[in-house]
């Protein structure tokens, strides 16, 4: 009889949740967020609004090290393929077993275990994993942990020094409060943790405050620059212009007879700019009607201008704009000439390479840019050295290669070649591909020393290492740039830095 009311109790509390989570996710402003939870909390608050999981923590567990490991490089381990384990094979057997969690899958990422508690099968358990981590929006995390399963205060520090810029945690004891991240959770103080924080899941936080507190940035840019920002999973990124509209004869008239632009031709970013508190905008693809069409629709808007290339004459208009709250550019030398704000270039984690066979020695492709000559030159110099070059200047539409075609090239190659004009003063995308996939980098960018991922292992510098030792420096093992290098070059930290005052 008893089980037959719990089961009853179970379906009208879903029936119920059903009627008014759409009451509930009306209230919200910030609705394409991943939670991501050392257990089944984030479960509770998908289902509270009603949502799809947008985060694979879901009916789950982690012990509270392999939680805070997990969290402290997120990406390197959604990158992993899950794997399985016998729960003889666990670091953490002797627990499960007193838990009597013995027949439980037990999924492994690397150094990490995961406790898949709600589920039958290891087949079930793969299967929601692989498809949830893909729904993850990066640019719009919520980390949440608890003092549960094997915790200690280390756990805690490492925990607050973590750069997520929206994460609290829950304790069981007034203590931890000293801590800045930290929320009291009642009725467990007698306890040595947190023994359960998904019954009254949203009694101790307001749930709406904390996930509407996101700034909500739109970036805009154009298709063209779209070589690499499609990797990033940010959802706010858009085309200035509707990819079918702008085909049409009317959209090319008005373009080139660069009259006013009609907002039908924008992108879907239009219908919500009440959403938004900051725009940012790359120069190409730039009108000043855009920002007049933005500011018009939402008064209190931030938008932020970042120069992608160097200055030229044809673009210093658009420091004249009064729409445009702030300019930034990567490029030093601009920065100094306009007094402009500065933030470097970025790339971004989210790219993985597959392993190929190493077809090419030096690889080059790029426009031409007045830089095919000293190209040319170079090329003569290595093949002379017996260096196979794959070189490949663009100089027509035609002769485009796409972005996964040249993660390819990149990974059958030993070392980028990366050539800049004296007006750049600042990181090409050739650099960061060089050190975020570990390859060897050939450049005239001298300047280059002066960067924190410098290492003569790692970049060779024309016209200052010598020529004849080029072989050498190919021959030389890598050494991997350090994570924390690599963040501050990461998309996430290029756009924390338009935040930071």
């Amino acid at each position: 009889m008893n089980k037959i009311f719990i089961k009853l109790k179970k379906h009208k509390d879903k029936l119920l949740n059903k009627i008014f989570a759409k009451k509930r996710v009306n209230k919200l402003k910030n609705k394409n967020f991943t939670i991501i939870s050392n257990n089944c909390w984030a479960g509770y608050v998908y289902r509270f609004f009603g949502m799809e999981y947008l985060t694979p923590t879901i009916g789950l567990y982690f012990f509270s090290d392999d939680y805070i490991k997990f969290i402290s490089n997120l990406k390197y381990y959604l990158s992993l393929e899950i794997q399985f384990l016998h729960i003889e094979e666990s670091k953490h057997y002797n627990v499960l077993r007193k838990k009597k969690q013995s027949n439980v899958p037990i999924g492994r990422l690397d150094d990490i275990e995961i406790v898949f508690l709600h589920y039958k099968t290891e087949e079930e358990a793969r299967e929601k994993w692989e498809k949830r981590k893909k729904r993850v929006n990066y640019s719009n995390l919520f980390i949440k942990y608890s003092l549960m399963n094997d915790w200690n205060e280390e756990d805690i520090i490492k925990f607050e020094k973590l750069p997520y810029e929206n994460k609290f945690f829950f304790c069981h004891q007034k203590k931890f409060l000293k801590y800045k991240d930290s929320i009291y959770y009642k009725g467990f103080e007698e306890e040595n943790s947190l023994l359960n924080d998904t019954d009254y899941f949203d009694r101790y936080i307001n749930i709406y405050d904390f996930l509407n507190q996101s700034k909500k940035v739109l970036i805009l840019r154009e298709p063209k620059d779209s070589y690499f920002l499609k990797y990033l999973n940010y959802s706010d990124l858009y085309n200035f212009y509707d990819s079918k509209r702008k085909k049409t004869f009317l959209f090319k008239l008005i373009y080139k007879a660069n009259i006013h632009m009609f907002s039908y031709f924008y992108d879907k970013w239009k219908r919500n700019m009440n959403d938004y508190k900051y725009v940012i905008l790359f120069d190409n693809g730039y009108r000043k009607d855009i920002t007049k069409f933005i500011k018009k629709k939402n008064k209190n808007i931030k938008i932020y201008f970042f120069f992608w290339n160097p200055i030229t004459e044809d673009k210093e208009k658009i420091l004249k704009d009064r729409n445009i709250d702030e300019f930034y550019s990567y490029n030093i030398l601009d920065c100094k000439k306009y007094n402009l704000k500065y933030n470097t270039q970025f790339y971004t984690k989210n790219i993985f390479l597959k392993e190929q066979e190493k077809k090419d020695d030096i690889l080059f492709l790029g426009s031409d840019k007045g830089r095919k000559k000293i190209i040319d030159t170079l090329k003569a110099k290595f093949e002379k050295k017996n260096l196979n070059c794959n070189f490949l200047i663009i100089n027509k539409e035609k002769d485009f290669v796409s972005y996964s075609k040249y993660l390819s090239m990149i990974s059958s190659c030993r070392a980028l070649l990366d050539i800049v004009n004296k007006n750049t003063s600042g990181l090409t995308l050739r650099v960061l591909e060089s050190i975020f996939f570990s390859k060897k980098l050939i450049s005239n960018n001298k300047d280059l020393i002066n960067y924190d991922f410098y290492d003569s292992s790692r970049i060779f510098i024309l016209d200052y290492d010598n020529l004849d030792e080029l072989d050498i420096f190919l021959k030389k093992d890598y050494k991997k740039v350090e994570e924390e290098i690599l963040d501050n070059y990461d998309f996430e930290s290029w756009l924390k830095r338009f935040f930071k005052r």
